[in-house]
């Protein structure tokens, strides 16, 4: 299928604020030390309130010799219903005197509404800050920060009718250190214990994840198992020490001591530790849950992510059973007949819901596998299928865009076989549509160069069999004068039979 233009990168318009400990004329501690104005005084308590302090990141200074750069992400809805996501490290020793390292966070805050044009992800935001330099710690900053503007270059938040070649490997979601092709991206988090996760937060638990790294990457691949929309009410933590008074929902931790399991005690919180015995529960008694575990256990979380991260009508238990068994009947299209792809296509071109993931997608898929079949099949064994595809339905931009690979497919195995077959065939999609608006220009012009060329150089009884008799040709061409008759190709394949052809004449 033919690609489209990505989607331009998207700007995103934040307030900031910095979380650190410094000594200044107003005191010393953790606090803000900085922020936008726009920053309302209830946003400041919260942020505050979940910021980290001193000695709350899950690794240590000395470590960072074998992993420079590391970051802890967190994110979470503010009083105000704004968002905040937030970028943690070391900077420098503490100026207290009771020793360690300082923990800084920089924060950004911006309206909900602007969510899906970072394709519902957080971690398009935090990648998006590192991008912009806001891990470059600012330990003297100005007291009033600038509004800040932030390039977003996430997954669209519509899926393209042409989807199957509009992405490619860039695209992955990757934070930090994240690849999917990696055996030990999940760790110790394998399949029963990530599914269980899942499924405690789809549930709304506040659940804890005890791992000993890649907090943020596992985060992300954990939160692309939950639709779009519903992530702007998951707050999250990652690589930063568990602490009550935080609150979030989902919090991806590195615990030796086991302090943890005391902090969690007598509350509504799910302690998931992979070096525990299995949960009872996998949590793969769902279709949705199912459908995100083969996502995973392939490493497709690029594919995971772009089915994931789009606006659905229902997102409760039903509704994502609902969304899954969809994208299950589309993963089941590339063993389909074509018959069957074709039906799909004819019965439903016209009325495909642009606001329904999997019914575009169905639509996209069905004319890939096509695609790619005809490609492959020779015009012998693929005509008899020609008569339907020529009478999907174009009407449409999206429609075209999905017809268009179809009948070009078709129309070159055609020409394999003979440039005048493919003519004749081709009449049955260009004898209706004016030669001056027509969407399939480019394929009919090289059709009619090759053609054109192939009479040039054929004798008469090579150009005569294709039609078997001199009439036919004569009215293959005659039709073709009728549809383009000052089209400068046509003139010269007249010119050089020798037949003046006019529209009066066609059969």
């Amino acid at each position: 299928m033919v690609a489209e233009p990505k989607n331009s990168a998207t700007k995103l318009a934040c307030d900031q604020a910095i979380f650190t400990s410094i000594r200044t004329p107003m005191g010393e501690g953790y606090r803000i030390i900085a922020a936008s104005r726009g920053l309302r005084p209830d946003e400041k308590q919260e942020i505050t309130r979940s910021s980290p302090s001193h000695d709350s990141l899950c690794w240590t200074p000395a470590e960072e010799h074998d992993l420079p750069g590391r970051l802890a992400a967190a994110f979470y809805v503010l009083p105000t219903g704004r968002l905040c996501a937030a970028l943690s490290q070391y900077a420098g020793e503490e100026h207290t005197g009771r020793g360690g390292h300082r923990v800084y966070t920089h924060n950004v805050i911006f309206d909900a509404a602007d969510f899906p044009n970072a394709s519902f992800n957080a971690f398009v935001v935090l990648r998006a800050m590192v991008d912009t330099g806001l891990t470059e710690p600012k330990l003297r900053p100005p007291q009033t920060l600038p509004p800040l503007s932030l390039e977003l270059d996430g997954l669209p938040s519509e899926i393209p009718f042409d989807m199957p070649e509009v992405f490619d490997e860039t695209d992955i979601p990757r934070f930090d250190s994240c690849h999917e092709d990696d055996e030990d991206f999940w760790g110790a988090l394998g399949t029963p214990w990530r599914c269980h996760v899942l499924e405690a937060i789809l549930e709304k638990h506040n659940v804890v994840v005890n791992l000993t790294e890649r907090w943020t990457e596992c985060a992300e691949a954990l939160l692309m198992g939950v639709p779009g929309p519903m992530r702007a009410g998951i707050s999250f933590s990652a690589g930063i020490k568990y602490s009550v008074g935080r609150r979030h929902m989902l919090s991806l931790i590195h615990d030796e001591t086991g302090a943890t399991k005391t902090r969690v005690s007598g509350r509504d919180v799910v302690l998931v530790d992979p070096t525990d015995a299995l949960p009872k529960s996998t949590g793969t008694s769902s279709h949705w849950l199912r459908f995100i575990e083969r996502h995973w256990a392939k490493g497709d979380l690029f594919g995971l992510s772009r089915r994931t991260s789009q606006t659905f009508a229902r997102m409760d238990a039903a509704g994502r059973d609902q969304i899954a068994q969809g994208f299950e009947e589309i993963d089941a299209l590339s063993a389909s007949s074509t018959d069957n792809l074709l039906k799909i296509l004819s019965e439903h071109l016209p009325t495909a819901d642009p606001q329904s993931p999997t019914s575009i997608e169905r639509m996209n898929t069905a004319g890939h596998v096509l695609a790619r079949r005809f490609q492959e099949t020779a015009w012998s064994e693929a005509n008899i299928f020609w008569p339907d595809v020529a009478a999907l339905p174009k009407e449409s931009p999206t429609a075209t865009r999905l017809v268009k690979p179809l009948i070009q497919s078709l129309l070159e195995s055609a020409a394999q076989e003979h440039p005048l077959v493919a003519a004749e065939a081709a009449l049955a999609v260009f004898r209706n549509a004016p030669g001056d608006s027509d969407d399939f220009s480019s394929i009919r012009d090289k059709l009619l160069k090759q053609l054109l060329d192939s009479l040039e150089t054929a004798t008469e009884a090579q150009r005569l069999r294709p039609c078997g008799s001199k009439e036919s040709l004569e009215t293959v061409l005659g039709e073709w004068c009728r549809i383009l008759p000052n089209h400068p190709t046509v003139q010269r394949i007249n010119q050089h039979l020798g037949t003046v052809a006019s529209p009066g004449t066609a059969r």
